[in-house]
């Protein structure tokens, strides 16, 4: 791959997997650094003369790694600082549906969040996630199966007519 038509397509990937990973992490300024790692330690081996059998795989894997290690950087902060003092309160706000699906899919467990956004949001099939997650396709079916399950009970109203409870 050359350096232009490695270009032509990190132009149209760069977004795809910023998306993919806000809608994992929930955070657009992780999301975006994720991507942009992804891409710069791919054109890093292409560059050196190295074969990507796929680009978007591969920098998927990538960029959900990074992201994945920043979080834990993160909560490792986190408890640090709880230690030190308490919590800041968070502000009461008003909710909207896009909110209350972002977190849902945010609460579930790592595995299902990625493959749900990676299916649904990045329109991606079980023997493609599979590949980027580095799972079974059944692995990938079955946590497809629980998080929809998840979703549902958690978006799903009390009773027809009335907003799910939060």
């Amino acid at each position: 791959m050359d350096a232009r038509s490695f270009a032509n397509e990190a132009v149209g990937l760069h977004d795809r997997l910023a998306r993919a990973v806000f809608a994992i992490c929930g955070d657009a300024s992780l999301a975006e650094d994720s991507a942009q790692e992804a891409l710069v330690r791919a054109w890093e081996r292409v560059d050196a003369g190295e074969e990507l059998a796929s680009l978007e795989a591969w920098s998927m894997t990538v960029s959900l790694n990074w992201c994945r290690q920043q979080l834990r950087r993160r909560g490792a902060e986190r408890r640090a600082l709880h230690r030190v003092g308490p919590p800041v309160p968070e502000e009461l706000e008003t909710r909207t549906l896009a909110e209350d699906v972002t977190e849902a899919v945010l609460a579930l467990p790592r595995r299902q969040r990625e493959v749900v956004v990676l299916h649904y949001l990045l329109d991606l099939g079980v023997d493609s996630i599979a590949e980027v997650v580095g799972s079974s396709s059944g692995a990938v079916r079955n946590a497809l199966f629980h998080a929809r399950s998840a979703l549902s009970a958690r978006l799903a109203p009390a009773h027809p007519g009335q907003e799910a409870s939060r």
